[in-house]
């Protein structure tokens, strides 16, 4: 980099650069091209082979072994491992496989090449069959499952034909309950407030049931107060906006719905899980108040289900880390905690108004209000942040006991009588 971004020729250059994508594209849509643009699919955070699955951010150097045509017949073409995982590996070669069951392929670490996570993919282009120019895929919305033969719109109308259409959108996705009641509720929001606004839909896209098994920790310190697991339902749910003719993604939500019938102290409680979205929401001040009204509609109808309890994780993502989009743009900020927790009691602030919830608090809150003195007493969700601590704590304490108590014998073999007996008292 010759120039840095807070530079006066950077700043300049990228000016002018602007100017340039602005001028161009009608020229070269004038000749039957999509735009005069370069567009790129910039790099993404990658993981390491290892146990550990280390995150490789982008701009990152790692290792990388290349199996081009599975010439060593292994499940994948390319493994990765990361700078620290790499000079773990005990000996000459890594073990590679897709079971470790299954008896896998020992490759030499000489293989490995030292790499770096800045590759650059541009966009691909297509060629019409009618006037054999090329355009961007995207551009020209293009998706070979869908449209075997891609004929470039000028050609379509000069010929008067249109595109066969497309069988795979959205709207088009069974129905549910849950997603026909956000969806009438947030269109109705929006029509409010924008006519001209695109509809919304929402889809369930999966539901299921599944239970969270209770970890080794927990079940021996109360292996008498709590069930070996809890079944739950999990749900995700998508809202798409037609913009300019074609459906766009822009929310996804993952959910799990513990029922009546679950034992306590899961019982009648939902846990949004995990929350993402995209910018590509029109028109752009309504964006967080759709948002919003997703979240409210779901707490409203599963309130009608005979729901008790909502808890929400209001933790963001760390850098380069996505939750449920494979990637973001890269203009979009990821919020500091503070300012997320700020934008859920917005969203929780208009739900009591609406007469939705009661009330909401944090999770200390909660347990002193409601007298909670045991670990067995907090919800256990899957993938949740709570479990986890809880089993590293319990793991810590087993440790200091196991400690304590190998101690104590050693004093009373010494004889030391003083030691052995306040240890002993310690203990009980």
């Amino acid at each position: 980099i010759y120039n840095r971004k807070t530079s006066k020729v950077y700043k300049s250059c990228s000016k002018l650069a602007e100017l340039f994508d602005e001028e161009i594209d009608p020229v070269m849509e004038r000749l039957g091209y999509c735009c005069g643009r370069r567009f790129v699919f910039h790099p993404q955070i990658i993981y390491c082979y290892s146990p550990n699955v280390c995150p490789i951010p982008p701009g990152s150097t790692y290792y990388a072994f290349h199996n081009p045509g599975n010439r060593l017949n292994i499940p994948y073409d390319k493994y990765f491992l990361c700078l620290k995982c790499y000079p773990m590996s005990q000996g000459d070669s890594i073990m590679v496989g897709d079971d470790t069951n299954q008896q896998q392929c020992a490759i030499p670490k000489s293989q490995f090449n030292e790499v770096k996570n800045d590759h650059i993919e541009p966009e691909q282009f297509i060629n019409c069959m009618e006037c054999g120019r090329k355009l961007h895929q995207i551009c020209s919305v293009y998706y070979t499952a869908i449209w075997p033969e891609f004929v470039c719109k000028n050609c379509m109308k000069a010929t008067a034909t249109k595109r066969r259409d497309n069988k795979f959108t959205a709207k088009r996705l069974p129905h549910t309950k849950l997603g026909d009641w956000i969806e009438t509720r947030v269109n109705k929001y929006i029509k409010d407030l924008e006519p001209n606004c695109g509809d919304v839909h929402i889809r369930v896209i999966s539901s299921s049931d599944k239970q969270v098994d209770v970890q080794p920790g927990m079940l021996s310190r109360f292996e008498e107060l709590m069930p070996d697991s809890f079944p739950y339902r999990s749900k995700s749910l998508f809202a798409f906006e037609e913009i300019d003719g074609f459906e766009v993604c822009f929310f996804g939500m993952h959910v799990q719905e513990y029922g009546l019938e679950c034992p306590p102290p899961n019982t009648g409680r939902v846990y949004i899980s995990y929350l993402d979205s995209v910018h590509f929401f029109k028109p752009k001040f309504l964006r967080t108040r759709v948002y919003h009204e997703i979240l409210i509609a779901y707490l409203e109808y599963v309130k009608r289900l005979g729901y008790k309890f909502g808890h929400i994780w209001a933790c963001p993502p760390s850098e380069g880390d996505d939750y449920i989009f494979h990637c973001h743009p890269l203009e979009q900020k990821i919020p500091k905690p503070k300012r997320l927790q700020e934008w859920y009691r917005t969203m929780l602030d208009k739900a009591l108004a609406d007469k939705i919830i009661f009330e909401y608090k944090d999770v200390l809150s909660d347990a002193q209000e409601e007298g909670i003195t045991s670990a067995h007493q907090f919800p256990y969700f899957e993938g949740d942040f709570w479990p986890n601590v809880l089993e590293e704590s319990i793991k810590e304490l087993d440790a200091e006991e196991a400690a304590a108590a190998q101690q104590y014998v050693e004093d009373d073999v010494t004889g030391d009588g003083k030691k052995g007996k306040k240890l002993k008292k310690k203990n009980k």
